[in-house]
């Protein structure tokens, strides 16, 4: 079993109280920088397959709609929050971890992306 809150440290450049999020944000954008930020709200004991399931196709798809690509995430920033928590996650690491986790290669992710998209 992945022990999500683990893996999204791992990933994340910086974690952060949910309860600092606005300020960490507003200070993102007086600092002028470039990120897209998209926000995930994960219950409490949510688990790696309800991010594989949910999150993602849902995420490949607004991507797809603001016109980055779903598989080169550059300037998307996540900001997962769970529990009282929130990670920042770049979205490239975040695409990583998916494919990690999941066993994919670029190529099979590729496809996956594809499928969300067409759903």
């Amino acid at each position: 079993m992945v022990d999500l809150r683990a893996r999204l440290a791992e990933r994340a450049f910086e974690t952060i109280a949910g309860s600092s999020y606005n300020r960490f944000r507003q200070a993102a954008e007086e600092r002028a920088e470039q990120a897209m930020f998209y926000e995930v709200a994960l219950p409490d004991g949510a688990t790696w397959s309800h991010v594989a399931e949910s999150v993602w196709p849902a995420l490949a798809r607004y991507l797809e709609l603001k016109r980055i690509d779903p598989e080169e995430p550059r300037s998307l920033v996540l900001a997962v929050f769970l529990g009282p928590t929130c990670y920042l996650v770049r979205g490239e690491a975040f695409r990583d971890l998916y494919c990690e986790i999941e066993g994919l290669g670029r190529s099979a992710f590729h496809f996956r992306v594809r499928r969300w998209l067409a759903d």
